[in-house]
């Protein structure tokens, strides 16, 4: 009540205030907020995946020694000797005129079996230098050759002035110290026709290797030109984002969930880039070169980048995962609620086989039987899920590799499905038998005495 003569005191209505939740000057700010959160989002997905290939390049054109390491697998290709070993014996037979000076020393009568010990000659020789081409000297020479050379690489790949390269478009090696070794060789199983090529392996007339063409190279230059100059500022700055976008962010779970989500997709365009371009540029682009050459060249130098990729992926994977998980999906709760009542029941399972009650167990498959029933959704997207890692992760993109991993999930769900069947009798005789037992409880009359 108000007092007679008093002034009624006005009830001011309260207007949002500037730091409620619901005041217009907040709103704004967290529309501000998620714009820019968005912005870094997509720059730390595409930011991610280059950082990996930045710090490869960094480390392919800047180490000597991840170079040799890079390139040493190549001296241990099949495609590699054998294409050494072709070319070093057309050399030696293109610098010896084998068939000229056997014709001349052989009598007219026999002139005819010339060019037949020409070829048995010819074969002979190329055994010889794959076997040389297999050896631990190899090896080590060609380790030497692109430990020399490898001031020459970068310079050719990021397009600098180097005082070795002045016209050099492609990557060439000289594997000339191969003739010299094998003709050695030769000597030593009596074979000394070709002692005079020695004096003709002039400077202008080299056995050489050639590891890329110019077309090739063009089309690298300008991608390591640009990480070479930028260094460590991608890897560095890509930190820095990711951490802003989280610091930014309104919701900080869901910005970095949609960061690793996004980094991931870059990452399988980028993986999926790789594997088109290797057979683009062995089909395509090496006119000059043996395309089995200019493959396994190109594969042998990505691997680390298509590695590091890899678990780059399965790394962001995994965070977003984790960050879905600990989110409030009912998905996620349902998980987490399963994952959690399986921890329980392998405790409780652990308990029993532990404990002084295991031997009185009259049914020891069951447990088990319930479990595999109950949880036989899950147990077949987990084998779909294992045969997709392999695929992705296991290093053999190749058609048999996904052949051989989809036969293997295919087994795998045929002795699920044999396996559930067996869980279903069990549990169906388990829930017989318990009827049964129930059935025949005895029940208590009015008297006290037992009636069934």
């Amino acid at each position: 009540m108000t007092e007679i003569g008093a002034t009624p005191e006005l009830q001011a209505t309260p207007g949002p205030e500037s730091g409620s939740p619901t005041s217009p000057r907040r709103r704004r700010l967290s529309r501000i907020r998620g714009v820019i959160a968005w912005i870094l989002i997509v720059l730390s997905a595409l930011l991610i995946p280059l950082s990996v290939v930045s710090v490869w390049a960094i480390n392919l054109t800047t180490n000597t020694d991840k170079y040799v390491e890079t390139m040493a697998p190549l001296a241990r290709n099949r495609v590699i000797t054998d294409h050494i070993a072709v070319r070093a014996t057309d050399k030696l037979f293109e610098v010896i005129p084998v068939q000229e000076k056997l014709d001349s020393s052989l009598p007219k009568r026999a002139a005819f079996i010339a060019p037949a010990i020409t070829q048995e000659l010819h074969s002979f020789v190329q055994k010889q230098l794959t076997t040389l081409l297999s050896s631990t000297w190899f090896h080590q020479l060609w380790d030497k050759i692109n430990r020399r050379t490898h001031a020459t690489m970068v310079a050719v790949l990021t397009g600098k002035p180097n005082p070795r390269v002045k016209k050099a478009s492609g990557i060439v090696l000289d594997v000339t110290p191969v003739l010299e070794k094998g003709i050695a060789k030769l000597d030593a199983r009596g074979i000394t026709i070709f002692d005079g090529a020695k004096e003709k392996l002039t400077k202008a007339n080299t056995l050489s290797l050639d590891l890329a063409n110019g077309k090739q190279v063009a089309k690298a230059r300008s991608l390591f030109r640009v990480l070479s100059d930028l260094g460590w500022a991608v890897p560095l700055g890509t930190l820095l984002i990711v951490v802003v976008a989280g610091a930014v962010a309104v919701d900080r779970r869901k910005t970095l969930l949609r960061v690793f989500v996004g980094a991931a997709l870059v990452t399988v365009l980028i993986l999926s880039g790789v594997l088109i371009g290797r057979d683009f540029f062995a089909s395509h682009e090496a006119k000059t070169i043996d395309p089995a050459v200019s493959q396994a060249v190109f594969q042998t130098v990505l691997r680390f980048l298509t590695h590091w990729l890899r678990v780059e992926l399965l790394i962001s994977l995994l965070l977003a995962v984790a960050l879905w998980l600990v989110g409030p999906a009912s998905w996620a709760r349902w998980i987490r609620a399963h994952v959690i009542r399986a921890a329980r029941w392998l405790v409780q399972q652990g308990k029993e086989l532990t404990g002084p009650e295991r031997h009185q167990q009259s049914s020891k498959g069951a447990p088990a039987a319930a479990w595999v029933f109950g949880h036989r959704s899950g147990l077949r997207i987990t084998g779909l899920a294992v045969a997709g890692v392999i695929i992705i992760f296991g290093g053999n993109l190749s058609v048999s590799g996904v052949w051989f991993t989809a036969l293997g999930l295919v087994i795998y769900l045929i002795v699920l499905q044999v396996v559930i069947v067996w869980a279903r009798r069990r549990a169906l005789h388990d829930e017989a038998s318990t009827q049964r037992a129930t059935s025949e409880i005895p029940v208590q009359s009015g008297k006290g005495s037992p009636r069934t």
